[in-house]
Protein backbone atom coordinates (compact mmCIF):
# COMPACT_ATOMS: atom_id res chain seq x y z
CA UNK A 1 0.00 0.00 0.00
CA UNK A 2 3.03 2.48 1.02
CA UNK A 3 4.65 1.70 -2.10
CA UNK A 4 1.31 2.22 -4.36
CA UNK A 5 0.89 5.40 -2.49
CA UNK A 6 4.79 6.10 -3.37
CA UNK A 7 4.87 5.84 -6.78
CA UNK A 8 1.20 7.82 -7.60
CA UNK A 9 3.19 10.47 -5.26
CA UNK A 10 6.16 10.04 -7.64
CA UNK A 11 3.73 10.55 -10.81
CA UNK A 12 1.84 13.19 -9.77
CA UNK A 13 5.03 15.07 -8.87
CA UNK A 14 6.97 14.16 -12.35
CA UNK A 15 3.55 15.55 -13.94
CA UNK A 16 3.32 18.47 -12.39
CA UNK A 17 7.45 19.04 -13.01
CA UNK A 18 6.69 18.65 -16.80
CA UNK A 19 3.67 20.83 -16.85
CA UNK A 20 5.80 23.52 -15.15
CA UNK A 21 8.30 23.08 -17.25
CA UNK A 22 6.25 22.90 -20.48
CA UNK A 23 4.67 26.36 -18.87
CA UNK A 24 7.91 27.97 -18.81
CA UNK A 25 9.10 26.67 -22.17
CA UNK A 26 5.81 28.07 -24.14
CA UNK A 27 6.59 31.38 -22.22
CA UNK A 28 9.96 31.56 -22.49
CA UNK A 29 10.10 33.97 -25.56
CA UNK A 30 8.33 36.84 -24.05
CA UNK A 31 10.16 36.35 -20.63
CA UNK A 32 11.83 39.40 -19.88
CA UNK A 33 10.18 41.22 -22.49
CA UNK A 34 8.03 43.97 -22.94
CA UNK A 35 4.97 41.92 -23.51
CA UNK A 36 5.72 40.01 -20.76
CA UNK A 37 3.14 41.22 -18.51
CA UNK A 38 2.08 38.09 -16.56
CA UNK A 39 4.78 36.61 -13.97
CA UNK A 40 6.10 40.17 -13.57
CA UNK A 41 3.37 42.04 -13.08
CA UNK A 42 0.11 40.04 -11.67
CA UNK A 43 0.92 37.16 -9.32
CA UNK A 44 -0.28 33.58 -10.25
CA UNK A 45 -1.07 34.80 -13.78
CA UNK A 46 0.86 33.71 -16.65
CA UNK A 47 2.69 35.59 -19.48
CA UNK A 48 0.41 33.85 -21.71
CA UNK A 49 -3.06 34.67 -19.96
CA UNK A 50 -2.27 38.03 -20.17
CA UNK A 51 -3.37 37.97 -24.08
CA UNK A 52 -5.00 34.37 -24.18
CA UNK A 53 -8.02 32.69 -22.46
CA UNK A 54 -8.18 28.55 -23.26
CA UNK A 55 -11.98 28.87 -23.32
CA UNK A 56 -14.67 31.16 -24.68
CA UNK A 57 -12.25 33.38 -26.37
CA UNK A 58 -13.22 36.33 -28.51
CA UNK A 59 -10.42 35.74 -31.74
CA UNK A 60 -9.10 33.22 -33.14
CA UNK A 61 -5.81 33.01 -31.94
CA UNK A 62 -8.01 32.70 -28.03
CA UNK A 63 -7.55 36.07 -27.27
CA UNK A 64 -9.32 37.39 -24.48
CA UNK A 65 -12.36 39.35 -26.21
CA UNK A 66 -12.39 41.78 -29.71
CA UNK A 67 -12.24 45.77 -28.37
CA UNK A 68 -12.02 47.46 -31.72
CA UNK A 69 -13.78 45.84 -34.48
CA UNK A 70 -14.87 47.76 -36.30
CA UNK A 71 -13.08 49.69 -39.33
CA UNK A 72 -9.17 48.92 -40.58
CA UNK A 73 -8.75 47.87 -36.71
CA UNK A 74 -10.54 44.61 -37.05
CA UNK A 75 -8.72 41.06 -37.05
CA UNK A 76 -5.59 40.59 -35.55
CA UNK A 77 -5.90 44.81 -34.77
CA UNK A 78 -7.83 44.64 -31.71
CA UNK A 79 -5.65 42.00 -29.65
CA UNK A 80 -2.68 44.53 -30.63
CA UNK A 81 -4.99 47.45 -29.38
CA UNK A 82 -5.97 46.32 -26.34
CA UNK A 83 -2.83 48.03 -25.13
CA UNK A 84 -1.71 50.17 -27.75
CA UNK A 85 -4.37 53.08 -27.36
CA UNK A 86 -2.49 54.85 -24.92
CA UNK A 87 -4.10 53.74 -22.20
CA UNK A 88 -1.53 50.94 -21.68
CA UNK A 89 1.55 51.28 -23.75
CA UNK A 90 2.42 53.93 -25.81
CA UNK A 91 1.75 54.17 -29.43
CA UNK A 92 -1.44 55.65 -29.90
CA UNK A 93 -0.01 57.30 -33.18
CA UNK A 94 -0.26 53.36 -34.67
CA UNK A 95 -3.84 53.66 -34.68
CA UNK A 96 -4.54 57.24 -35.30
CA UNK A 97 -6.69 57.72 -38.32
CA UNK A 98 -5.68 60.73 -39.23
CA UNK A 99 -1.84 59.46 -39.61
CA UNK A 100 -0.79 57.27 -42.47
CA UNK A 101 0.05 53.65 -41.46
CA UNK A 102 1.29 50.91 -43.60
CA UNK A 103 -1.39 49.08 -45.18
CA UNK A 104 -2.63 45.60 -43.70
CA UNK A 105 -5.28 42.89 -44.41
CA UNK A 106 -7.44 42.88 -41.50
CA UNK A 107 -7.90 39.22 -40.28
CA UNK A 108 -5.47 37.77 -42.84
CA UNK A 109 -3.11 36.10 -41.03
CA UNK A 110 0.51 37.10 -42.26
CA UNK A 111 -0.88 40.50 -43.41
CA UNK A 112 -2.20 42.24 -40.33
CA UNK A 113 0.04 43.52 -37.78
CA UNK A 114 1.76 40.05 -38.20
CA UNK A 115 2.49 41.39 -41.47
CA UNK A 116 6.02 42.77 -39.60
CA UNK A 117 5.47 41.86 -36.24
CA UNK A 118 5.76 38.57 -33.87
CA UNK A 119 4.35 39.61 -29.90
CA UNK A 120 6.48 36.58 -29.14
CA UNK A 121 9.42 37.87 -30.73
CA UNK A 122 11.99 40.19 -29.09
CA UNK A 123 15.03 39.24 -31.35
CA UNK A 124 14.75 42.47 -33.32
CA UNK A 125 13.35 45.38 -31.46
CA UNK A 126 9.62 46.49 -31.60
CA UNK A 127 9.05 42.86 -31.78
CA UNK A 128 9.95 43.04 -35.53
CA UNK A 129 10.15 39.55 -37.41
CA UNK A 130 13.18 40.76 -39.44
CA UNK A 131 16.60 41.92 -38.43
CA UNK A 132 17.04 44.12 -40.94
CA UNK A 133 16.82 46.95 -39.08
CA UNK A 134 16.27 50.27 -40.14
CA UNK A 135 16.36 48.48 -43.38
CA UNK A 136 13.67 46.04 -42.98
CA UNK A 137 11.78 47.84 -45.88
CA UNK A 138 13.70 46.23 -48.09
CA UNK A 139 12.84 42.06 -47.37
CA UNK A 140 9.51 42.89 -49.42
CA UNK A 141 10.53 46.50 -51.08
CA UNK A 142 13.38 45.84 -53.60
CA UNK A 143 14.07 49.64 -53.26
CA UNK A 144 17.77 51.51 -52.16
CA UNK A 145 19.44 49.79 -55.26
CA UNK A 146 21.28 51.40 -58.23
CA UNK A 147 19.01 53.77 -59.38
CA UNK A 148 17.02 54.83 -56.61
CA UNK A 149 18.26 56.83 -53.88
CA UNK A 150 21.33 55.49 -52.16
CA UNK A 151 21.46 53.92 -48.65
CA UNK A 152 23.93 52.81 -45.96
CA UNK A 153 25.87 56.43 -46.73
CA UNK A 154 27.11 58.03 -43.63
CA UNK A 155 25.79 61.37 -43.57
CA UNK A 156 28.51 62.98 -41.96
CA UNK A 157 30.85 61.58 -44.22
CA UNK A 158 29.22 63.17 -47.37
CA UNK A 159 28.51 66.37 -45.09
CA UNK A 160 24.90 66.25 -46.42
CA UNK A 161 23.42 65.90 -42.47
CA UNK A 162 19.28 66.60 -41.87
CA UNK A 163 18.94 69.63 -40.26
CA UNK A 164 15.49 68.17 -38.76
CA UNK A 165 17.21 64.57 -37.42
CA UNK A 166 14.81 63.91 -35.25
CA UNK A 167 11.57 61.49 -36.00
CA UNK A 168 9.89 60.71 -32.39
CA UNK A 169 5.82 59.82 -32.79
CA UNK A 170 6.02 58.60 -29.16
CA UNK A 171 7.16 62.03 -28.01
CA UNK A 172 4.39 63.71 -30.87
CA UNK A 173 6.96 64.40 -33.47
CA UNK A 174 5.66 63.40 -36.36
CA UNK A 175 8.28 65.31 -39.04
CA UNK A 176 11.95 64.38 -39.42
CA UNK A 177 14.54 62.31 -41.25
CA UNK A 178 16.33 59.77 -38.61
CA UNK A 179 19.81 58.73 -38.96
CA UNK A 180 21.30 55.58 -37.64
CA UNK A 181 24.07 53.13 -36.55
CA UNK A 182 25.89 50.91 -39.21
CA UNK A 183 24.19 47.80 -37.58
CA UNK A 184 20.53 49.01 -38.60
CA UNK A 185 20.07 50.12 -34.80
CA UNK A 186 19.34 53.66 -33.40
CA UNK A 187 22.04 55.99 -33.89
CA UNK A 188 23.35 59.09 -35.63
CA UNK A 189 25.64 58.57 -39.08
CA UNK A 190 23.74 56.23 -41.73
CA UNK A 191 21.06 56.81 -44.06
CA UNK A 192 18.27 53.81 -44.11
CA UNK A 193 15.09 53.12 -45.28
CA UNK A 194 13.72 54.25 -42.00
CA UNK A 195 15.05 57.57 -42.41
CA UNK A 196 13.21 58.92 -45.50
CA UNK A 197 9.68 56.56 -44.92
CA UNK A 198 7.94 54.97 -40.90
CA UNK A 199 5.57 52.20 -40.90
CA UNK A 200 3.62 54.07 -38.78
CA UNK A 201 2.73 57.59 -37.69
CA UNK A 202 3.63 58.84 -41.02
CA UNK A 203 3.03 62.80 -41.89
CA UNK A 204 2.34 62.55 -45.68
CA UNK A 205 0.09 59.71 -46.74
CA UNK A 206 2.39 59.13 -50.33
CA UNK A 207 5.26 56.84 -49.73
CA UNK A 208 4.62 56.39 -45.90
CA UNK A 209 7.00 59.52 -45.84
CA UNK A 210 8.39 60.70 -42.74
CA UNK A 211 7.86 64.49 -43.53
CA UNK A 212 5.86 66.17 -46.13
CA UNK A 213 6.95 66.02 -49.81
CA UNK A 214 5.79 69.45 -50.89
CA UNK A 215 4.83 69.25 -54.85
CA UNK A 216 7.07 65.62 -54.67
CA UNK A 217 10.31 68.31 -56.95
CA UNK A 218 13.41 68.48 -55.58
CA UNK A 219 13.06 72.05 -55.82
CA UNK A 220 10.34 72.35 -53.43
CA UNK A 221 10.60 69.23 -51.64
CA UNK A 222 11.05 69.73 -47.38
CA UNK A 223 11.62 66.12 -47.74
CA UNK A 224 14.58 66.55 -49.95
CA UNK A 225 15.66 70.13 -48.43
CA UNK A 226 15.80 68.70 -44.98
CA UNK A 227 19.05 67.51 -46.23
CA UNK A 228 19.82 68.89 -49.31
CA UNK A 229 19.69 72.07 -48.41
Amino acid sequence: MKMALAVAFVGLLLASLAGTWLALADQGRIAGTEHDLGTTTVPGVSSCEICHVPHDAGGEAIWDGNPRPEGDFSGLAPACYSCHDGMVATGTYVFDADLAQHSVKPGEPGKDCDLCHDPHLSDYGNFLKFASGANFCQVCHAHGNVGNHPLNVDAHQTGIVPADAQFNPDGGDFSGTRLWAANGLQGTDYLKCLTCHTAHGAGADAGLLSMGNGDATAAASSLCRNCHR
